[in-house]
């Protein structure tokens, strides 16, 4: 059998994912920058001196798609989790939306994850964080991304 190979393409698609959020600058697409984008995902109340807006990306969760005799189909689904200041007071949830915002934006503009994935799907779940502190206000989205490999064969 032949050495596994770091990166993996999984290991690739999630560092594209990290580098693509952390590209985000206010501009002609995008309402504001993101001075935190990390893998390293905290609680909220963990999150400290932060600065935000802020963006984590979970470990992700993986699931077989399809299968060849050469070839894997993988599904590969994480969450990025947003944390604004609630001190907006009412216009958190406007502020929230800006957030989804930038984030479809960004991610939807190259579905092939730098040419490690077939597809990239952000959304259709979209929920408010639950158990946020007080001062903050939070927002998950869900991506998809597959990807296929070749099955190593003894």
């Amino acid at each position: 059998m032949a050495p596994a190979t770091w990166p993996t393409i999984r290991e690739n698609i999630l560092e594209n994912v990290k580098t693509t959020l952390q590209a985000i600058a206010a501009g002609s697409k995008f309402i504001q920058p993101y001075p935190t984008v990390s893998r390293d995902v905290k609680h909220p109340t963990e999150v400290g001196t932060t600065k935000f807006p802020a963006l984590y990306i979970s470990p992700p969760e993986e699931a077989l798609a399809h299968r060849t005799w050469q070839k894997t189909r993988n599904e590969l689904s994480l969450i990025v989790t947003g944390y604004i200041r609630a001190d907006a007071g009412e216009n958190s949830g406007q502020e929230l939306e800006k957030l989804v915002h930038d984030v479809k934006i960004a991610l939807n503009q190259d579905l092939t994850r730098g040419g490690y994935a077939e597809n990239t799907l952000v959304g259709p779940m979209i929920r408010r964080t639950q158990g946020v502190a007080p001062e903050m206000a939070g927002i998950d989205i869900e991506v998809t991304v597959w990807y296929r490999h070749h099955r190593e064969v003894a």
